[in-house]
């Protein structure tokens, strides 16, 4: 018998050191005969299990060629050393990655199966950091697109600009103990500027057409005789707006900004508490369909929300409008600069009325920007495209009341205080604020 091979006696006495010192040969059993075609046991082929289950091993032993004796099977507990157990079995273990053990039997073959389960790592398994990817070409050549953008000297010359705020991703919900349920019914988070800004990015590259032969080839270069110029600007800003100055209290009045402004000074302290932050600053909620002047209609909590740093995001969502609309006039005089500004903000405001927030709106932001560009560069004339999904009542109701007192006003008025607004809207009449059937929403918007 070669060197190599094992003895069914060595290996007995190989398992009785292990695991099985006081068990004498007659307890081994004799595995049951059974009328199977027999295949040749020239050679002994043992399966090694997943280096990580070694919990049961059963070990076929065999005389030498031409012995009369039949198969036995030997089971054993698990051992703590599972690198001793093996090649006490004859069963290669692994020192370094695609070297066997020395002591392994040279008529062992691994079988398919444990290959599969087993994986060793191999320098060709691990993944080559250096490959490119969707994610980190499309990073690359947008951050390569935004440093060609910054050092442009005709960036400000461009038709249309989109402003972005970083300080819009502060309002969140914060509540403790909110059900996973209450949860997916906050559809305005975060993620739709995220979301906007992605969309943003897609744009720029698209209409950029530098990159349209990339589609076709490997070459991830920008494309040669194609347009080199930008397509939009995008600019970054930091502007906040107080909720008292005269832009916004224009349109929501100042003892409403004032409030509001003390709600969210206060939304941190009454959520640590376990407090509502939406409880106006009297504690007094009226219903809101309270005959009392002086009620105040409770503050739907479906659809609001308030923390830490709303009130920078609220104020420097208007901060951004502000921005949008200067870029605009600023160059309409001389024929340059922006025609066009998209302004990538949150939160939304087409459903707030000058009085009464809803819809996770606080604030009308279009409407603040009217009144902006009425006072500082003497708009006269205003239309309000609304398109989104639902009705803009907040917009649609401000709108009316603005009209109605300007219709009111003297001739001598000045022009900044007779701006004619117009909104026209593009909605379903199912969804949000008509989906519960209400007569005048329902006439509203209609």
């Amino acid at each position: 018998m070669a060197t190599d091979e094992i003895t069914g006696d060595a290996l007995t006495d190989k398992l009785r050191t292990l695991s099985m010192g006081h068990t004498t040969p007659t307890d081994l059993h004799t595995q049951p005969t059974v009328n199977t075609p027999q295949k040749d046991t020239s050679q002994l082929q043992v399966a090694s299990a997943p280096s990580t289950v070694l919990a049961s091993q059963k070990v076929l032993s065999q005389r030498s060629p031409g012995s009369s004796r039949s198969k036995r099977v030997v089971s054993t507990p698990p051992s703590k050393d599972k690198r001793t157990a093996s090649a006490a079995l004859g069963v290669a273990v692994p020192t370094s990655p695609g070297n066997p053990s020395r002591r392994s039997s040279s008529n062992i073959v691994p079988s398919p199966s444990s290959a599969i389960l087993q994986k060793p790592e191999t320098a060709t398994n691990k993944p080559d950091e250096s490959s490119p990817t969707a994610a980190t070409v499309a990073c690359a050549h947008f951050r390569r697109e935004l440093r060609q953008h910054d050092e442009s000297e005709g960036v400000k010359n461009l038709k249309t600009v989109v402003i972005v705020h970083d300080s819009c991703y502060g309002h969140r919900y914060s509540r403790p103990r909110t059900t996973k349920a209450n949860l997916s019914t906050i559809v305005e988070r975060p993620e739709r500027i995220q979301a906007s800004l992605l969309g943003v990015a897609a744009a720029y590259v698209r209409l950029g057409r530098k990159y349209s032969k990339a589609l076709r080839s490997s070459n991830l270069e920008p494309d040669s005789g194609l347009p080199t110029g930008l397509p939009f600007r995008i600019q970054k800003t930091t502007r906040s707006v107080d909720l008292t100055s005269p832009v916004v209290t224009n349109t929501h009045g100042t003892k409403w900004m004032e409030e509001l402004k003390v709600m969210c000074d206060l939304a941190e302290s009454k959520l640590a508490l376990g407090g509502k932050e939406l409880v106006r600053p009297d504690g007094e909620n009226a219903s809101s369909a309270s005959n009392d002047p002086e009620g105040k209609p409770k503050l739907h909590e479906g659809d609001l929300y308030l923390c830490s740093e709303s009130l920078d995001a609220l104020q420097g969502a208007i901060g951004g409008v502000c921005d949008g609309v200067d870029a605009v006039f600023s160059g309409q005089g001389k024929g340059i600069g922006a025609r066009r500004s998209f302004v990538c903000i949150r939160p939304p405001g087409h459903h707030c009325s000058s009085s009464y927030p809803s819809g996770f709106c606080w604030l009308n932001n279009v409407h603040v920007g009217i009144s902006y560009a009425s006072m500082m560069h003497g708009l006269t004339h205003a239309a309000i495209i609304d398109f989104d999904l639902h009705h803009g009542d907040g917009s649609q109701a401000i709108t009316w009341d603005h009209n109605a007192k300007v219709a009111r006003l003297p001739k001598n008025a000045a022009n900044s205080k007779k701006t004619a607004i117009g909104y026209f809207s593009l909605h379903d009449i199912n969804s949000y604020p008509c989906e519960m059937g209400d007569e005048e929403k329902i006439r509203n918007a209609s």
